[in-house]
């Protein structure tokens, strides 16, 4: 309902996307990327949408066995920055606790340390 009333609203797709991702459903990721980067272009996004974005990416390649690399380096490189989120983790935390995610222990350890290192880099110093 959110995209539909406000189709340029980040904070929506980033949201859809994590679902998708918590959800199992890479299809329907894929989907809303799309439809978050033709309503959203890169350029428009402030500076923690990009970040969050980057991270859900590397979240959902990570699950599908994918290349991450280019994304990983581009995340890295915002971290750098100390952008200041706007957003809860308890969704993937949750997830990832649960012993019914799918994902196999290589999989929770690095989407573990991502986040931690996502969340480390929010802590003010």
């Amino acid at each position: 309902m959110a995209v539909k009333l406000k189709p340029d609203y980040s904070a929506s797709y980033s949201s859809i996307l994590e679902i998708c991702i918590i959800t199992a459903k890479p299809e329907l990721f894929c989907k809303w990327l799309k439809q978050f980067e033709n309503a959203v272009p890169e350029a428009k996004l402030s500076k923690d949408d990009l970040f969050i974005k980057l991270y859900l990416v590397c979240i959902e390649r990570c699950v599908l066995n994918h290349p991450r690399t280019e994304i990983e380096t581009r995340l890295d490189a915002l971290l750098k920055e100390k952008v200041e989120l706007n957003w809860l983790f308890d969704l993937t935390d949750e997830w990832l606790k649960n012993p019914k995610n799918g994902l196999t222990p290589e999989q929770i350890k690095y989407v573990l340390n991502l986040t931690d290192k996502v969340k480390a880099s929010q802590k003010k110093q």
